[in-house]
């Protein structure tokens, strides 16, 4: 790079701004909607640049030309993702209480937008308690973890109710929940992720599907 650009920090802001450009270009040349959250990352980006005073001082050498159009065609599939589930909607920052006594700010846009970019070929996501992060679950990995439910219900040990069917609303895209409750001898803790992301507390494992023909199939079929 010219002007010996040594800082770590502007170096990967140019790399940043430079991807975030030519994702746009992909949309532009695809005939495709620019998604409102790539223009608003680009700008700020941009802005970054102008205050560090590099934006038209630096030139990006590519040494990876193969390695660079790949991140922008990965970029490119994940903004699609977030413009089809999230458009032009906003979402503010929403109190959640995350412990008792303690509330914190959730940019929840931003948590929403992130799941989103991750979907690759889940059908449906929920909450890991352990890990405390959103995972998408692909179609084998749902019905080995919903084989296993099933039998569970058989036993008695949990429960799956047609009133634990919540339908919720972000952005404009309805999601299904489909929620997976433990007993008074057997209790599950409340679905974290679940009340900071759609406001919907409940004890059990949620899971959320975009598709509700999908959240009922698994329903049926888990509680025959």
């Amino acid at each position: 790079m010219s002007g010996m650009i040594t800082n770590k920090n502007i170096i990967q802001t140019i790399q940043s701004y430079e991807l975030s450009k030519n994702v746009m270009k992909k949309f532009i040349e695809k005939k495709k909607k620019i998604p409102s959250s790539l223009i608003k990352e680009t700008n700020e980006l941009k802005n970054k640049l102008k205050l560090l005073g590099k934006y038209n001082n630096y030139s990006l050498e590519m040494t990876d030309k193969k390695g660079f159009k790949k991140e922008v065609e990965r970029m490119y599939k994940s903004y699609k993702k977030v413009e089809k589930y999230i458009g032009d909607k906003e979402v503010g920052k929403r109190p959640v209480i995350i412990t008792p006594g303690k509330e914190y700010d959730t940019d929840i846009q931003e948590v929403y937008k992130n799941i989103i970019k991750n979907k690759q070929k889940g059908i449906c996501m929920t909450w890991h308690h352990t890990s405390n992060e959103w995972q998408w679950v692909d179609k084998d990995m749902v019905y080995k973890q919903f084989q296993i439910y099933k039998d569970l219900i058989k036993k008695g040990t949990i429960l799956c109710k047609d009133y634990n069917l919540p339908t919720k609303e972000l952005c404009g895209k309805k999601w299904y929940g489909l929620v997976i409750n433990g007993n008074e001898e057997n209790p599950i803790s409340i679905d974290i992720g679940s009340s900071r992301l759609f406001q919907y507390m409940v004890s059990g494992l949620v899971y959320w599907f975009p598709n509700k023909k999908n959240r009922d199939s698994m329903f049926e079929w888990i509680t025959k």
